[in-house]
């Protein structure tokens, strides 16, 4: 498990900052405190941050509630 920041999310996917490098097309689950844990895949990977594509979509509350948070911490 490694830490990470959750810096962008739709009900698509998230865009997340972690000091661990991913490669494309990677399958990653994603877990936020109080959310349920998403998984999904590596679409792009850049300088410490990429976008994870959810197998499944991310509720519309689920959304808000992760907005609400702002940058919350997570575990890849």
């Amino acid at each position: 498990m490694i830490p990470a920041t959750v810096t962008g999310v739709s009900t698509r996917g998230f865009r997340v900052k972690a000091d661990y490098g991913v490669t494309i097309g990677r399958s990653v689950g994603l877990a936020i405190p109080g959310l349920p844990r998403y998984v999904g895949w590596v679409a792009w990977s850049y300088l410490g941050e990429f976008g994870l594509e959810g197998a499944q979509e991310i509720t519309e509350d689920a959304v808000e509630h992760i907005v609400a948070l702002g940058t919350p911490s997570a575990i890849i």
